[in-house]
């Protein structure tokens, strides 16, 4: 077995030791981006995404409020349900047994719940 390289990082690392950083977002930059994606779906004509891409923003657009403050990103959370509840049908997803939004609603009421007791 060869000698490990001195010059080369290790694969993870936690930002403790010395190895790479691993960057993180800035919050304005997550920001913009959110507040962007709230303009867009208040904005268009159509809804802007096919079914695909919608089952991803729904996915990733709660996930990426966690590099926010906890107040700011139950707010934004909240306005991404009103505003694709605004699209209506056109915002279902007909192959998914559950309605999203009313598990993404379900999800963060048990979540105040818990940080209320």
């Amino acid at each position: 077995m060869a000698a490990p390289n001195s010059l080369q990082r290790p694969l993870f690392t936690d930002n403790s030791g010395d190895g790479m950083k691993i960057p993180r977002p800035k919050p304005e930059d997550v920001r913009r981006r959110l507040l962007g994606i709230l303009r867009l779906l208040r904005e268009s004509d159509e809804f802007p995404w096919t079914p695909a891409q919608f089952r991803s923003w729904r996915i990733v657009f709660p996930q990426m409020t966690n590099w926010l403050p906890e107040d700011e990103a139950d707010e934004l959370k909240k306005d991404f349900v009103r505003e694709v509840e605004r699209w209506g049908d056109e915002a279902r997803d007909e192959d998914e047994e559950e309605d999203w939004r009313e598990a993404l609603v379900r999800r963060f009421r048990q979540r105040t719940e818990r940080s209320s007791e």
